[in-house]
């Protein structure tokens, strides 16, 4: 399947074996479904401050714990919702979100905070960034001695490097 990123970019998708750190293999069918990208993703914009948190659906969630306020890319499915929260009830927003599946799409499997491995990365390197979540997307941001939560379903890996797209405004 070929998956367009932009007038001259796709990512291609093989059928293969299952990927166990994926997020596609920790969700139910509908849910694969919303997240997995059937046209051109389009890269929705968002600033975060240490006072912020970025919400993937139901599915994961980042947020800025040191740093200066940053501007960050996403690039996720637009099949999936993706709202800015104010600190300090992130994690109490975030829990009714689970549970009265307010933001599209949210897995069944993914009911309270302990199916959530919590990731701080800490970004010392500067340029155009990204960091992805295995088979769900990612946010590019630049780079200036930030560190970030990651919230990911337990098992899902996730990668940072320099940014494939070079855009981040």
């Amino acid at each position: 399947m070929q998956i367009p990123i932009d007038q001259s970019t796709y990512f291609y998708d093989t059928p293969g074996l299952g990927n166990d750190n994926s997020v596609l293999e920790k969700v139910e069918k509908p849910v694969l479904k919303a997240i997995v990208p059937v046209k051109k993703i389009e890269k929705r914009r968002f600033t975060i401050t240490k006072t912020q948190s970025l919400f993937i659906g139901g599915l994961a969630r980042i947020e800025l714990v040191e740093g200066e306020k940053t501007a960050v890319g996403c690039y996720f499915s637009d099949d999936v919702d993706i709202k800015k929260i104010v600190l300090p009830d992130a994690n109490k927003q975030f829990l009714r979100t689970l549970s009265k599946d307010l933001l599209h799409p949210t897995s069944k499997n993914l009911q309270s905070l302990k199916d959530f491995d919590i990731y701080d990365i800490v970004v010392d390197e500067e340029g155009s960034r990204d960091i992805g979540i295995n088979g769900l997307g990612w946010f590019s941001f630049i780079g200036a001695n930030q560190t970030f939560r990651l919230y990911l379903p337990k098992g899902v890996s996730f990668y940072t490097t320099r940014s494939k797209i070079q855009d981040v405004k």
